[in-house]
C-alpha cells in the first residue's frame, strides 16, 4: 500500500501543480485582457481628443486663410483702381497732346507756306 499511496500522492501533487499553473496562466491572461481593454479605451479617448484638436486647428486655419484672402482681395481691388486711375490719366494726356497736334498742324502748314512764299519770291 505504501506504493499506491505514493502514486496517489504524486498524482495529487501533479494535479495541484497543474491547477497552480492554470490559475497563474488564467490570471496572466486576465491581466493581458484588462490591459488590452484599457489600451483600447485610452486609444478611443485619445482618438476623439486628437480628432477634436484637428477639427479646431483646421477651423482656425480656414478662418485665417479666409481673412488673408479677403485682405488680398482688397489689395487687388485697390491695385486695379489705381491702375484704372493711371490709365485714365494717361488717356487724358494722350487726348490733350493729340488735340494740340491736330490744332497745330494747320498753323504749321500756314507757317511753312508763308516761309516758302517768302523764300522763293
Amino acid at each position: 500500500m505504501h506504493r499506491s499511496q505514493a502514486n496517489d500522492l504524486f498524482q495529487l501533487q501533479t494535479e495541484l501543480v497543474d491547477m497552480k499553473v492554470e490559475m497563474a496562466v488564467s490570471k496572466s491572461i486576465d491581466r493581458v485582457v484588462e490591459q488590452i481593454t484599457n489600451l483600447r479605451y485610452e486609444m478611443h479617448t485619445d482618438f476623439h481628443g486628437i480628432r477634436h484638436e484637428m477639427t479646431t486647428e483646421f477651423h482656425g486655419l480656414k478662418h485665417e486663410m479666409s481673412e488673408q484672402f479677403s485682405a488680398l482681395d482688397n489689395r487687388v481691388i485697390a491695385s486695379e483702381t489705381k491702375l484704372g486711375m493711371v490709365a485714365g490719366t494717361r488717356k487724358a494726356w494722350y487726348d490733350r497732346i493729340m488735340d494740340q497736334v491736330v490744332k497745330s498742324v494747320p498753323a504749321g502748314i500756314g507757317f511753312l507756306v508763308a516761309y516758302l512764299i517768302l523764300h522763293f519770291k
